[in-house]
């Protein structure tokens, strides 16, 4: 006679950049074990691999999680986390005094920031501009070892212009060699690629205001922002 099965509660998040809504289950102890290995092993690559397969396994609808934004995935982890484990987290913050203060942070009540004004279709002249998508994990991993600032931008801008268009015409970015996506991108000029910049320095992001006392006995407020530091 077999084992009885554990059966998983479910719950329910919308995906920031669509709003889609999504059923998951919480990760089991098998899974978290093989979040604990990539933690430990502390290189980024096995880290954002693990994250993408535990989202793949406990996700119920289906998804695909390379097409996430970056933020998709760190909020859809942190729910997923919440949900495993605690919604609790304790974090070591640094303050102004050179002390550093225990601050917690209630994960269900993280919040995704954006900036509406920002637009992701950038005129680059009077007739040309392009359709720009926001950054998957993928993308922010192929620039992990790359030290040369252009090379970054190149490696960024590849991977997420989506569309450039002329006047009617829309060309698709996925119909074209990598070569002619680079040369389009070695043709813009640096005015150019600072409104470009605009789009990334704005994008969405995963934020939480904690609170904390100093040993001077003043409440302080401080901004957590990033995955790596809500744990």
């Amino acid at each position: 006679m077999p084992l009885p099965k554990i059966s998983q509660p479910l719950f329910q998040l919308n995906i920031p950049s669509t709003g889609k809504a999504i059923r998951y289950r919480p990760f089991t102890v098998r899974e978290e074990k093989l979040l604990l290995m990539a933690q430990e092993s502390g290189d980024k690559n096995d880290i954002t691999n693990t994250y993408k397969q535990l989202i793949n396994n406990c996700c119920i609808d289906p998804i695909d999680v390379d097409k996430l934004a970056s933020f998709d995935i760190e909020y859809f982890f942190i729910c997923l986390r919440a949900k495993s484990v605690s919604n609790i987290s304790k974090v070591l913050v640094r303050d102004e005094d050179g002390e550093q203060y225990e601050v917690e942070i209630n994960l269900d009540k993280i919040k995704v920031e954006s900036n509406e004004e920002v637009s992701n279709n950038v005129k680059l002249t009077d007739t040309i501009g392009i359709i720009l998508k926001y950054p998957t994990f993928n993308v922010l991993a192929s620039i992990n070892n790359v030290e040369d600032k252009m090379d970054t931008t190149l490696s960024i801008l590849r991977g997420c212009i989506d569309q450039v268009y002329e006047g009617e015409e829309v060309h698709d970015v996925s119909n074209y060699t990598a070569q002619e996506v680079n040369d389009f991108i070695l043709s813009l000029n640096k005015n150019q690629i600072e409104e470009i910049q605009k789009f990334f320095e704005n994008m969405p992001k995963i934020v939480y205001d904690a609170k904390y006392v100093n040993k001077n006995k003043e409440l302080k407020e401080v901004r957590i922002e990033g995955l790596e530091n809500f744990f």
